[in-house]
């Protein structure tokens, strides 16, 4: 997976989720650990927010760690401390 993408269609993506006013704007250069866009439910409604991006693991108590937790490989996901917790919980 790469570590940076662009988001140069904001406007496009509002109107295919059908979220309004959202706080996306352009950038060429979109980095882990910054803000960017997602589409969440709330309350039955699809709403635009911005959150960071990466795992903050659960034993890092809220605190972003000092190294990448952005690409998960698929040959430790189920045993990197990381993201065990996280992909024991997802749904099957």
């Amino acid at each position: 997976m790469c570590g940076r993408y662009i988001l140069s269609q904001a406007a496009m993506a509002e109107r295919y989720f059908r979220v309004h006013g959202t706080p996306w704007s352009r950038s060429f250069n979109v980095a882990p650990t910054q803000q960017v866009p997602v589409v969440r439910m709330r309350v039955g409604k699809r709403v635009g927010e911005t959150m960071r991006w990466g795992l903050i693991p659960y034993f890092a108590n809220g605190e972003p760690p000092k190294f990448s937790t952005i690409n998960a490989r698929i040959e430790t996901v189920e045993t990197a401390a990381s993201y065990k917790g996280p992909w024991l919980l997802a749904p099957m």
